[in-house]
């Protein structure tokens, strides 16, 4: 069972039950008091009667992921670590693709202060870059709206 919240990606087009479209909705308050526990207005609505949930697209032919691994100077972002969605394959200066690749920690010292092993490498010398593989057609992405209810304090 899923938790509320979740987002599950599914290689289907129709939503199970328990779960919603992640396409933007507007949803009342009221009978998602869980979700919006979660969500708040992240996403959208008045917060009074209404909330939103993410927004998830169907597959778009041609995006890629990459991390930005030297951010911009201002505060405008990109932010080194931020994952992006960009409508090309060949990367750009300041962005490696995110495939899963190990680099070494000396050339990278603030990307690894963030990313840490988590992906991968021995954290010694090397640590490896996210993998995120391409949507594939035919996925749909839903939230789960009826499951286990852990709570905020709740820990992974």
């Amino acid at each position: 069972m899923y938790a509320v919240g979740s987002i599950v990606p599914f290689a289907f087009d129709y939503c199970p039950p328990g779960f919603l479209r992640c396409d933007g909705a507007l949803l009342p308050i009221a009978g998602h008091e869980p979700l919006f526990f979660f969500f708040g207005c992240t996403f959208g609505g008045d917060g009074k009667t209404t909330f939103a949930l993410p927004s998830m697209p169907p597959l778009v032919p041609g995006l890629s992921h990459f991390v930005c691994a030297q951010a911009a100077t201002d505060t405008d972002g990109p932010f080194t670590g931020a994952v992006q969605e960009l409508g090309f394959e060949h990367t750009i200066y300041g962005f490696l693709p995110c495939d899963g690749r190990l680099l070494a920690i000396l050339r990278d010292t603030t990307l690894f202060t963030l990313l840490g092993t988590r992906f991968g490498g021995d954290g010694r010398a090397t640590f490896a870059l996210p993998l995120v593989p391409p949507r594939k057609p035919g996925m749909s992405y839903q939230i789960c709206v009826q499951g286990l209810y852990p709570g905020r304090s709740a820990r992974c």
